[in-house]
């Protein structure tokens, strides 16, 4: 059962205007809740990806690995909210293989901070 965007009044599932108000339901797409709420799970996927992204270039210099693990925490929480949120919906599987680029961008930028990171700092008495 859905509800008109507008007026809130229950409508069929197969309904093309509100029958209490005339508004359509298919140009009312944008403002319809599960649509808003999946374009929010979908932002985050999104950015989830950038962080990651941002995580693994940023490990490639040597001054600046400190600001790709700071990336690396929202990267993969924000992966884990956009997972969560999606568990158990079949319409979601785009969102879900955008979260699981995230999270794996973010595991690989934390593996390229560790590998290529792991001597700065360090002085060598050789």
């Amino acid at each position: 059962m859905f509800f008109c965007p507008f007026c809130k009044a229950k409508l069929p599932e197969d309904t093309a205007f509100c029958p209490q108000c005339g508004c359509s339901t298919l140009l009312a797409l944008p403002f319809h809740p599960l649509i808003q709420h999946k374009s929010l799970y979908v932002a985050l996927a999104l950015f989830s990806m950038l962080l990651g992204i941002t995580s693994c270039v940023l490990s490639f210099f040597p001054y600046l690995y400190i600001a790709g693990i700071i990336l690396i925490v929202p990267a993969i929480a924000l992966a884990a909210i956009c997972l969560e949120g999606t568990a158990q919906k079949l319409d979601g599987k785009l969102i879900r293989l955008f979260a699981v680029a995230g999270l794996a961008l973010g595991i690989l930028g934390y593996l390229f901070n560790v590998l290529i990171n792991s001597e700065v700092g360090t002085t060598s008495g050789l």
